[in-house]
């Protein structure tokens, strides 16, 4: 049985990540308010293709932000794939197995969202043989990868093991549990951990795999173009920036996730639990979408000189705000 002496600060306390993670909530929301005001009405012509990819992103990566930080909020008891929810939802009575489910389905569908951009990029900019053919499967290509993810975190219910066992194993080796969680509220996941942590990192790897795929294609097409001079430079130049935003942008907030995925692994793999040290990596994890919507503003630059244009209307109103209140005192 493991002492509570570890788990006893204020960093591992459910008080402590239902706020951590309300703050990230709200400190993101404007900004993600802003995201989709330059998507909606900032998005350039040679970017309209990739608009509503880009809505639909920032849709999934809004959805996920409060899901972590206000819907769901999971206290997660790792190595164990165990936890309890603190968020809004449980106060209506969602049972926490599809609160579990909705969250992983959301971050599926994040990742599917993602290669339907790199795609979108892959069909407006390359010629290729069969691109006709390709026009009308592309729509049941994505749809697919919508229906799989779907079909597949539904089949994660026959892993969930009977929980009135479960728990009762589980609070053998976590008895600070107790002092926290209803037991109604407490899930087992799964009682194997390692096996439903490699299926989700091959899941991971090929929903990833898919837009370095699409960039291999799009890259190998520019320079095929290039050789055969029916591109032209200021086309390839174009296309080469737009192409690196969309790589910066979607690659740099996935580091905020590959943190807490590199300690968890390392918790399930030693079976090591600190409460204090999962609390971290899921505030960490939390900041995906504040990191997303930012890096998204700054590397677009129609959306880089939307927000400093901002600034600077607002200085020019405030310094004209002054000058007109020193001539009226001056007129007195």
């Amino acid at each position: 049985m493991e002492s509570c002496k570890a788990n006893v600060g204020l960093i591992a306390t459910p008080e402590y990540l239902s706020s951590a993670l309300h703050f990230t909530s709200i400190i993101s929301t404007p900004i993600h308010f802003f995201g989709f005001f330059c998507i909606l009405f900032k998005t350039p012509d040679h970017m309209k293709s990739v608009k509503w990819y880009l809505v639909n992103l920032h849709v999934w990566i809004v959805l996920l932000d409060y899901s972590l930080g206000f819907l769901f909020i999971p206290y997660l008891l790792l190595p164990f794939l165990a936890g309890f929810p603190l968020g809004i939802l449980r106060l209506f009575g969602i049972p926490t197995i599809y609160q579990c489910l909705f969250l992983i389905l959301v971050l599926g569908y994040l990742l599917t969202s993602i290669v339907a951009v790199f795609e979108n990029r892959f069909y407006v900019v390359c010629s290729f043989s069969g691109k006709e053919s390709w026009k009308f499967w592309r729509r049941y290509w994505l749809a697919g990868h919508y229906i799989v993810t779907f079909l597949i975190v539904l089949s994660l219910l026959a892993v969930v093991p009977d929980q009135k066992s479960a728990r009762q194993r589980l609070l053998e080796k976590i008895p600070c549990v107790e002092r926290y969680a209803y037991e109604e509220e407490l899930l087992v996941f799964a009682e194997d951990p390692l096996l439903c942590f490699i299926l989700c990192v091959v899941y991971a790897f090929l929903m990833i795999g898919q837009p370095f795929l699409f960039v291999g294609f799009l890259i190998t097409y520019t320079f095929r173009q290039l050789k055969k001079r029916t591109m032209s430079q200021k086309t390839s130049t174009l296309q080469r920036k737009f192409l690196l935003a969309l790589g910066i942008q979607m690659e740099v907030p996935l580091v905020m996730f590959l943190l807490p995925f590199i300690y968890g692994w390392i918790s399930i793999l030693s079976g090591y639990h600190n409460q204090s040290f999962v609390n971290i990596a899921m505030t960490i994890g939390a900041f995906h979408g504040f990191v997303s919507t930012v890096v998204m503003i700054f590397v677009h630059y129609p959306y880089r000189e939307t927000l400093f244009n901002m600034f600077i209307e607002t200085r020019m109103l405030r310094q004209k705000l002054v000058e007109k209140e020193v001539t009226q005192r001056a007129g007195y």
